[in-house]
C-alpha cells in the first residue's frame, strides 16, 4: 500500500484525491485496504448522448 502511493504522489497525483478504505475482516475473511483516487466526469457535450436529444420541440 505505501509503495503504490508513493508512487502515485510521484506521478503528481494530488492527495485529495485519494482514498484508503479499510474493509474489516472476520475470521473467514481477513481485513482488506482498498486505494481509490477521484477522478472528475468530464460534462456531457451537446448532441452526444445529452438527455434529451433525439426528441422534438
Amino acid at each position: 500500500m505505501r509503495r503504490r502511493l508513493h508512487l502515485l504522489r510521484q506521478s503528481g497525483a494530488d492527495a485529495a484525491t485519494l482514498r484508503i478504505e479499510t474493509l474489516c475482516g472476520r475470521l473467514a475473511h481477513p481485513t482488506t485496504y482498498r486505494l481509490s483516487r477521484f477522478v472528475p466526469t468530464a460534462a456531457p457535450v451537446l448532441g452526444h448522448g445529452s438527455a434529451g436529444e433525439g426528441k422534438e420541440a
